[in-house]
């Protein structure tokens, strides 16, 4: 074999064990890509103050952001998204949770309110809520008082929480207030939802048939489960 020969195969083998390296390393890269989608390990926490903050901030308790919806949007697929909201907050419009877990907290047990507004802003035809559809997604809310809001005749989506697709949802040490005169009730469950509820607080009077509003006819089968009620003698 001559020398240009070998020299030519050599160069030969070293581009196919080069382009082989290549396709080695792109393997790698998607595999890593996918696990991380997968892999429930990011954790996020993030600061929202409605009056004081800012969704050109970077969410941090001396620097919130000023909506929830600035929030949930940098949740990440498979993992856990803390928010801790600061004084009251006023819900005009959707807020949609991410697929995960999303924990809900109040900086301060004793004031921290969600106040639900009559109408949403982005669609006057409903009433604001808090969503999930998410098959596995999870749902936490801490020491936060949810105030109902009161819509107009005609109004749809009078609930302030709808989960749907096989969600878990958990409310601990929460207030319920459902003012005089609104009419919005607080959960709508469909297709099998874990529920739990501990050491929750309801009003005295005006709980009946605003609970759980009824699924529309035609959904599929609706399921609660894991159902753990305490502080429940006005339902």
């Amino acid at each position: 074999m001559s020398l240009e020969s070998s020299i030519t195969d050599l160069t030969a083998a070293h581009t196919q064990l080069a382009d082989s390296f290549r396709s080695f390393q792109e393997d790698a890269k998607a595999a890593l890509a996918e696990a991380l989608l997968v892999t429930p390990t990011t954790i996020r926490a993030y600061h929202v103050d409605q009056i004081n903050g800012s969704d050109a901030g970077e969410g941090t308790a001396a620097d919130p952001f000023q909506s929830l919806g600035k929030a949930t949007s940098l949740g990440v697929q498979g993992g856990v998204l803390k928010l801790m909201v600061h004084g009251t907050y006023f819900v005009s419009e959707g807020v949609y949770f991410p697929e995960g877990v999303v924990e809900l907290y109040s900086d301060n047990a004793v004031t921290g309110r969600i106040v639900f507004g009559n109408l949403r802003s982005d669609n006057p035809a409903e009433m604001p809520r808090f969503y999930t559809a998410f098959t596995g997604a999870r749902f936490f809310i801490h020491d936060i008082t949810l105030v109902a809001g009161t819509a107009p005749d005609g109004v749809g989506q009078r609930h302030m929480i709808a989960c749907h697709g096989h969600t878990t949802a958990v409310f601990v040490s929460a207030v319920f207030d459902l003012p005089e005169g609104s009419n919005q009730n607080i959960f709508q469950l469909a297709h099998g939802v874990g529920f739990v509820c501990q050491d929750c607080t309801f009003p005295a009077s005006g709980m009946g048939g605003r609970w759980i509003e009824a699924v529309p006819a035609g959904t599929a089968h609706t399921e609660v489960r894991q159902l753990s009620f305490t502080n429940v003698g006005t339902l």
